[in-house]
């Protein structure tokens, strides 16, 4: 593609602006990568990935070359052969790159020419903190279900303790299905807390509301019955509020 003026055509075309670009049909096979997993310890990197086409086929048994790159300078270089499920792993060891930031996979045979960036393996856990029935509200007892994800976006177990602004360590709480669980606080006017886990990581938990609505489910221990409770802390409330349920298509 070129672009110009009228008065760049007197001086011939070297100073057009000119740029290519790629024409592709839309119906060939084109190839996705999928990094299934990443670590970078010390010097030693290992990665997997699957390679797979837009109809789900594993590219499998397939000669591929590998490269490693960091900007413009290639740090390592590999034929491979993918196995029966279009998998290809490396294990090895880098010396001396400290700058992890900036690393990408190269994946190239004569049907593909992919490139994959390589996010920082350092990187913290996504652990978000979300309470019963959407408000964090001052004095009252609370569950706030928990949610941890890796820099994949799945689910990675955790363990920790939350502690207040004076490093007072208030309960605990671990994962129990895939980096989901519950934990209970009650939290104070004017206290920030926050979730400290056992690699050192830290996380500040949502500040609490002076004023609202709580709402809380819990059980009474019989099979067919449930307990809700409804409350507010703001005495100038008066108006109250309305509970509806639906279970199967009837209302109550």
């Amino acid at each position: 593609m070129r672009a110009y003026t009228e008065r760049m055509r007197s001086f011939g075309d070297s100073l057009f602006f000119q740029t290519p670009f790629k024409i592709i049909n839309p119906k060939a096979e084109t190839w996705r990568a999928t990094l299934n997993e990443l670590s970078f310890t010390d010097d030693r990197l290992f990665i997997a990935a699957s390679l797979r086409a837009d109809e789900q086929a594993s590219l499998s048994n397939s000669r591929v070359t590998v490269a490693l790159r960091s900007k413009n300078k290639t740090l390592f270089r590999k034929r491979m052969i993918t196995d029966a499920g279009g998998n290809i792993y490396i294990d090895t060891l880098l010396k001396n790159h400290s700058d992890r930031k900036n690393f990408h996979l190269e994946i190239t045979n004569k049907d593909l020419d992919l490139k994959i960036p390589l996010p920082d393996n350092n990187q913290p856990i996504d652990l978000q903190f979300l309470p019963e029935g959407g408000r964090f509200i001052v004095g009252y007892k609370q569950r706030l279900g928990f949610k941890a994800l890796n820099i994949y976006g799945k689910g990675v177990d955790v363990k920790g303790i939350i502690k207040d602004s004076k490093d007072n360590t208030l309960t605990s709480f671990e994962s129990v299905y895939r980096g989901m669980g519950i934990v209970e606080l009650t939290p104070l006017q004017g206290e920030t807390y926050t979730a400290w886990l056992d690699n050192g990581s830290s996380y500040k938990i949502p500040p609490a509301e002076a004023r609202g609505w709580a709402l809380q489910v819990g059980y009474t221990g019989q099979a067919d019955s449930i307990v809700i409770k409804v409350d507010t802390n703001d005495p100038a409330d008066t108006v109250g509020c309305f509970i509806t349920g639906e279970t199967r298509g009837y209302n109550f």
